[in-house]
């Protein structure tokens, strides 16, 4: 019995032992997806309409007079709710890491700020495909020695929402 024992455990200490080199190296590559949804509301939803919002927006550089171009697009607005008010979440400004530019954020014909307004009435938003607005970013004032070479970047937040206590 004890002869038995001893026998099965050296088989397994010998199979063990005994494997391909490959099986004794693993390796591992970690990968990360981000992965995101959104499942719009049937009573209020805001989204852009001919264009990719996922996909940076270029100012164009109008290279006469030295000056970067505004991007106009268009969002679609619908809200069976209430009247639609935007705001910017934050500062809109393009840089390149020494230098900036302000930006100018319009919503149909309001210029964004930090404080809420409104952008559509509750009865252009509530029938049918909602009402279609005017998106624009435009730069601002420009330094007077004009700008510094270099690629720009920024990030334009904004937040739309709508309010039946407003009706």
């Amino acid at each position: 019995m004890f002869l038995k024992k001893i026998s099965s455990l050296a088989a397994l200490g010998m199979a063990l032992a005994w494997h391909p080199v490959s099986a004794q190296t693993s390796q591992r590559v970690p990968m990360l997806v981000h992965v995101e949804a959104h499942v719009p509301s049937e009573q209020f939803s805001v989204s852009p309409l001919g264009w990719d919002h996922t996909v940076p927006v270029k100012l164009a550089f109008d290279t006469q007079n030295r000056r970067l171009v505004a991007a106009n697009r268009h969002l679609r607005v619908r809200s069976n709710i209430g009247d639609v008010s935007a705001r910017l979440v934050g500062l809109a400004i393009l840089t390149n890491g020494t230098a900036s530019v302000p930006l100018h954020v319009s919503v149909g014909d309001k210029m964004l700020s930090m404080e809420s307004q409104t952008v559509a009435l509750h009865n252009d938003t509530r029938t049918g495909d909602g009402a279609s607005l005017g998106f624009s970013i435009t730069p601002g004032e420009h330094p007077p020695s004009g700008l510094a070479l270099g690629n720009y970047s920024g990030v334009v937040s904004l937040l739309f929402e709508t309010n039946p206590a407003a009706n």
